[in-house]
């Protein structure tokens, strides 16, 4: 989830962050990470909000086709990570 709500430079929380991005935040020493990994990943993250009660398949969003995720945002919100 870091990766999407701060993503690394070029990049705004709430854009549609591509897959090689998130790969390289979440998997730095991987580079072979397939697309099924990438997906699984969003999937039990969007189960981990179902279960504390959060919309997660509504808060992300993969782009037509794939290739790219994206954390929903309500527009001029502010990301404040704490941990």
């Amino acid at each position: 989830m870091i990766a999407l709500l701060q993503p690394p430079d070029g990049y705004a929380a709430g854009e549609l962050i591509p897959d090689d991005v998130v790969r390289s935040v979440v998997w730095p020493r991987k580079a072979g990470v397939s697309r099924p990994e990438i997906n699984m990943l969003i999937s039990r993250l969007r189960r981990d909000l179902l279960d504390i009660g959060l919309a997660g398949p509504r808060l992300l969003e993969r782009a037509q086709g794939g290739g790219a995720t994206r954390f929903v945002l309500a527009t001029g919100a502010t990301i404040v990570v704490v941990g």
